[in-house]
């Protein structure tokens, strides 16, 4: 996340079903900048979208 937050990258995206939420999460509060200034997407798992 940091190197991506270094060339201007302010996106990520997560996925349930992936299990990288958490990872990504702890990354986005190591990177060294504001939550504000991060924007975040997560798929959820298709049993959740009832």
């Amino acid at each position: 996340m940091k190197d991506t937050v270094k060339i201007g990258d302010c996106h990520s995206d997560t996925a349930q079903e992936n299990g990288n939420q958490s990872g990504v999460g702890k990354e986005i509060e190591n990177c060294g900048v504001n939550r504000e200034g991060l924007f975040n997407t997560t798929q959820l798992a298709a049993e959740m979208k009832s």
